[in-house]
């Protein structure tokens, strides 16, 4: 329960060890995402990454690898705002802000990011359960207050060898931000889906066939961004 005068929730459980562990990566964020609905900043589900206060959003369902390439950016000295879900805010130009120090591995990807995933507050972890890693550890510097946006990637695992950038339409742009989102958070759905739209309209849209290789994606993405600022 939460009461949005107040602003003072309630949060009800049988016990802390009935927990699930994402409540330990990503705390209290329904009591965020209320809170946000008093403002224009939306909590959305999506990773923030960047080069020199540069920024893209990368967005899709669970899976398609926005964890991944975060973790990849992070090794290669990218700055982030978060994985998973950060603060967007498109007034009077898109900007998002950290809410939770976590990035989260499963799979693949803790077999490649071995130095990140020793830094995982979880080391106990059961099967099928993530990997939490503190951002503020293994980014350091790079893991930062704020960072301008300036385009929405929609990823897609390919498995083939190597990644390409192809158009995406404002339509699909909302169909990669919105849903996912309104499905983790579950409440205010007009809302949430009034702010996708806000954000995709935005930016200039995109979508990205990731390869096998997630620092080559991340390097295709360092192209785009090399290529705009010649522009």
């Amino acid at each position: 329960m939460f009461d949005l005068k107040s602003m003072t929730g309630l949060y009800w459980l049988r016990g802390d060890d009935k927990l699930p562990y994402w409540e330990f990566g990503s705390p209290l964020r329904h009591f965020i995402h209320w809170t946000c609905l008093q403002s224009d900043i939306a909590m959305i589900h999506g990773a923030v990454i960047g080069l020199d206060q540069r920024g893209i959003m990368l967005t899709g369902v669970g899976g398609s690898g926005k964890s991944t390439m975060t973790a990849a950016a992070i090794s290669s000295g990218w700055q982030t705002t978060g994985d998973d879900f950060v603060l967007v805010g498109t007034q009077p130009d898109a900007v998002s802000f950290p809410i939770f120090d976590v990035l989260k591995l499963t799979g693949m990807a803790e077999e490649m990011f071995t130095d990140q995933v020793a830094m995982a507050t979880n080391q106990s972890r059961t099967e099928g359960e993530k990997a939490l890693i503190p951002i503020s550890k293994t980014a350091g510097k790079n893991f930062v207050r704020q960072l301008p946006v300036e385009a929405i990637f929609s990823l897609q695992l390919t498995g083939v060898e190597t990644s390409k950038i192809e158009d995406l339409s404002k339509v699909d742009a909302v169909a990669a931000l919105a849903p996912s989102t309104m499905n983790i958070l579950r409440t205010a759905m007009p809302e949430t889906l009034k702010h996708c739209s806000l954000i995709a309209r935005a930016l200039p849209t995109y979508k990205l066939l990731v390869g096998t290789n997630p620092r080559e994606g991340l390097s295709v993405l360092q192209e785009f961004l090399q290529q705009q600022s010649r522009s």
